[in-house]
């Protein structure tokens, strides 16, 4: 993680320069993977552990990619994201429902600042009776001494999905990015509230980062009825919705955009994420927070700018 934290943060011009040029040259080190890999990772995903804890530098999948056995390749690790007192949302709790349920994992491994909320994480997922998770594996790990986030040298926000496939640390390489996961990069209120967190400690930059086959898309196309899945659902169609009848890959990249949407200013076009997500666009407004979104094509491994005719 040293690599990963500067010691002081850049200027905002500087560091979106540098975030576009890293998420330029991603498909390049994606084309690394080979044909095979990327045609499998294509077909979907097939993670070995879901980890599920609070925002920190470069997400946890970045702790992973430095453990052997994981060697950072993509498809390894499903994140989800929780509060630093371990309290899920219902977007992080369907999260954990897809991981278990649809993509069949069988280990967990909960991150936390102490005991007490590894605790009271998986205390939320037990109560929850996701069928399958009496067979998973749990483990617990904690934060402390793994980059837990130092605010002031944090460069920006990163909202992107939990899938496995999509990897915020290597895409946004060389800069402090906190990264918050949620199947279907909803800002739902554990990333309104992390993304307030960071705004007020002074960070100039807020990121959307979508890709393509998104399992969180498909179900809001399909209609998914899960009840577990019922927040995360409604959000991504109401989002897909509004681009009209583009095909699969326009919905996705879609509703990465009206997720971008929504951190503007209040009133903007999208689903509301309640009191504190009224409270974060404020905040942007008042800080003068540079907002962008990106959008990964896993075809190819290109990441697209998407939000720069906007901005």
């Amino acid at each position: 993680m040293k690599s990963q934290i500067r010691e002081q943060r850049r200027e905002k011009p500087e560091i979106v320069s540098s975030m576009v040029d890293s998420a330029n040259k991603y498909k390049a080190r994606w084309e690394r993977l080979g044909e095979s890999m990327i045609e499998s990772l294509n077909k979907g995903q097939w993670p070995r552990v879901m980890a599920v804890g609070p925002a920190i530098a470069g997400g946890l999948k970045h702790l992973y990619g430095e453990n052997f056995g994981h060697t950072g390749r993509p498809g390894k690790v499903f994140e989800v994201t929780c509060r630093w007192d371990g309290t899920l949302d219902a977007e992080g709790l369907g999260s954990v429902f897809y991981g278990v349920k649809h993509l069949k994992i069988k280990r967990m491994e909960i991150w936390g600042p102490d005991f007490s909320t590894q605790k009271t994480t998986l205390e939320q997922i037990r109560a929850a009776n996701i069928e399958g998770f009496g067979e998973v594996e749990v483990r617990r790990a904690s934060t402390s001494g793994n980059g837990a986030a130092e605010l002031k040298t944090v460069e920006a926000g990163v909202l992107c999905c939990s899938d496995s496939r999509v990897q915020a640390y290597q895409i946004f390489k060389g800069s402090n990015v906190v990264v918050v996961s949620n199947a279907g990069n909803i800002l739902s209120p554990v990333a309104s509230e992390t993304f307030s967190e960071l705004v007020q400690a002074g960070v100039p930059i807020l990121a959307v980062l979508g890709h393509s086959r998104c399992g969180a898309v498909g179900a809001a196309i399909e209609e998914n009825n899960e009840p577990m899945l019922a927040e995360i659902v409604r959000k991504v169609r109401a989002n897909i919705l509004m681009g009209g009848t583009e095909g699969r890959l326009g919905k996705e990249r879609h509703n990465a955009l009206v997720e971008y949407i929504m951190l503007g200013r209040s009133g903007d076009t999208g689903e509301s994420s309640g009191a504190e997500g009224m409270r974060l666009q404020q905040l942007i407004t008042e800080r003068d927070v540079e907002r962008m979104a990106f959008f990964l094509d896993l075809s190819d491994g290109k990441v697209s700018d998407i939000s720069s005719r906007l901005r």
